[in-house]
């Protein structure tokens, strides 16, 4: 974790929920900053469990909602985007 270089995050295992391979941004720069301040505010004002947020994609996203679905359950539930999260 003191590794300030870039991670690499693997795509998920078969079976599993699909997810791009991509690289996380070093901790401490403006893009983790970010990452983690639209982490706190979804944790915040849509009320979702970490494994929940943990698991949003963008095309989760919609114009008043959010698609969160339950890592445990494997059921979907909308949530409404208020307006300070929406920005």
């Amino acid at each position: 974790m003191l590794d300030p270089a870039p991670v690499t995050v693997a795509a998920a295992a078969k079976g599993k929920r699909p997810r791009r391979a991509h690289q996380q941004p070093s901790p401490g720069s403006p893009q983790s900053r970010i990452r983690d301040a639209t982490l706190v505010s979804v944790l915040a004002y849509a009320g979702l469990r970490p494994g929940e947020a943990l698991r949003l994609m963008w095309g989760d996203v919609r114009e008043a909602t959010l698609l969160v679905e339950a890592p445990k359950t494997n059921t979907a539930r909308t949530v409404r985007l208020l307006e300070p999260l929406a920005e």
